[in-house]
């Protein structure tokens, strides 16, 4: 998948955000797609259909092995950008309660560097807000030497509320 380009990890982002459209009623989740994806490829994902709240979409297909290297279990490891969360941040600073971000964890059992992870099926979710004022952010530490990944804050699953189909 590294060899990707940005326009195909765009189309991967629509047809995923396509798909959670499909099971999103079934865990209560009432959304439509936003209007600004139409014009901006990185805007919100959703709103809610009553208009009340925006949700951002987090997928991961792939554990994420590095987390042992900062004494996380990758079965129950997400990532969140920095970057991102400074935008989200900055977008929803009068109101941090209406940006909920749901992360979709849907990986099959998967070995590498030396490390097998069990599959795990899950959809979790919490408020911007609360996600701040959290002790549940995490900065990557130990595994500095790998590109890119210092710029992602580690999130235990087990610390966001975990929505079940109704």
């Amino acid at each position: 998948m590294t060899d990707k380009t940005l326009e195909d990890w765009h189309q991967h982002g629509r047809d995923t955000e396509r798909e959670f459209l499909i099971i999103a009623p079934a865990y209560d989740l009432p959304l439509v797609v936003h209007p600004d994806k139409e014009s901006d490829k990185s805007a919100i994902d959703f709103k809610s259909s009553c208009g009340k709240y925006d949700v951002d979409l987090k997928t991961h297909e792939t554990p994420f092995f590095m987390a042992k290297y900062d004494d996380m279990d990758p079965l129950y490891t997400v990532l969140v950008n920095v970057a991102q969360l400074a935008r989200y941040r900055h977008q929803y600073r009068f109101d941090l309660t209406k940006l909920i971000l749901i992360w979709w964890v849907k990986w099959t059992e998967q070995t590498r560097f030396n490390q097998t992870v069990a599959a795990h099926y899950g959809i979790y979710a919490q408020r911007l807000n609360r996600l701040l004022d959290s002790e549940g952010l995490y900065p990557i530490r130990k595994c500095q030497n790998v590109d890119k990944i210092i710029d992602n804050y580690l999130i235990d699953t087990r610390s966001l509320t975990k929505l079940e189909k109704q």
